[in-house]
C-alpha cells in the first residue's frame, strides 16, 4: 500500500515550488512579449521615444553611440499602424547594427510632417554590398532587408538600402501620410 502524500512530503513541496517559479516566469515572459507586440513607450510617449529609447538600451550597453535628430513628431503624431511598422523595422536595423555592424556610432533621424513620415538609421560599422543580397538564404542572411521593404510597403510606403564594404550601412524608410492612413483604412491590395 502506498503511504499518502501530504503538505509535508519534501518532494511534493519541490515540484510545487518549481511549478510555481515556472508560473511566474510564464507570466514574466508573457507581459514582456505583450510589451514587445505593442511597446508601452509607443503608447505614451510617441515613435520617437521608443525608437530611440529602444536604440540606447540595444546599442549603448555595446559601445555604440547613439544620436537622434527628430524634427515634427510632436506636431504631427504618426498613425497607429505607421508607428508600429516603423518600430518594428527600427528594431530590426538596429539589432543588426548591433550583430553584425561592428559599428562605433549610430544615427537615427526621424521626421513626420502633414504628407509624411521619413525614418532613416545609418551606421559607421563595415558595411556590406547590397548587390549580393538578392534573396534570403539558408542561413538567413538577407531576411532582416525582404522584411523591412514588406513591412514598408503594407502602409503605403518604401524602403531603401545604402551600403558598401568600409562605408557603413544606411536604411531609409519613407512613408507617405495618405487620408487613407490617417484615417485607419486597410492599404492592402485587393486580389
Amino acid at each position: 500500500m502506498s503511504e499518502a502524500r501530504g503538505i509535508t512530503d519534501p518532494e511534493f513541496i519541490n515540484m510545487f515550488d518549481k511549478t510555481q517559479s515556472l508560473a511566474t516566469y510564464a507570466g514574466t515572459e508573457i507581459v514582456r512579449m505583450m510589451k514587445e507586440l505593442r511597446p508601452t513607450l509607443l503608447d505614451e510617449l510617441g515613435l520617437a521615444a521608443a525608437v530611440n529609447r529602444y536604440a540606447r538600451d540595444t546599442l549603448e550597453p555595446h559601445g555604440i553611440e547613439v544620436e537622434t535628430e527628430i524634427i515634427g513628431m510632436d506636431e504631427f503624431r504618426v498613425p497607429s499602424e505607421v508607428e508600429v511598422t516603423l518600430f518594428r523595422i527600427s528594431q530590426g536595423v538596429i539589432g543588426n547594427i548591433r550583430e553584425h555592424s561592428e559599428a562605433s556610432h549610430a544615427h537615427i533621424y526621424l521626421e513626420s510632417n502633414d504628407n509624411e513620415c521619413i525614418m532613416i538609421i545609418k551606421d559607421d560599422g563595415k558595411g556590406f554590398d547590397v548587390s549580393k543580397i538578392t534573396q534570403v538564404d539558408r542561413s538567413g542572411r538577407g531576411a532582416g532587408l525582404f522584411i523591412m521593404k514588406e513591412r514598408a510597403e503594407l502602409v503605403g510606403g518604401t524602403g531603401s538600402v545604402v551600403s558598401k564594404p568600409g562605408a557603413g550601412t544606411e536604411i531609409t524608410v519613407n512613408v507617405p501620410l495618405t487620408e487613407d492612413i490617417a484615417n485607419g483604412k486597410d492599404t492592402g491590395t485587393d486580389s
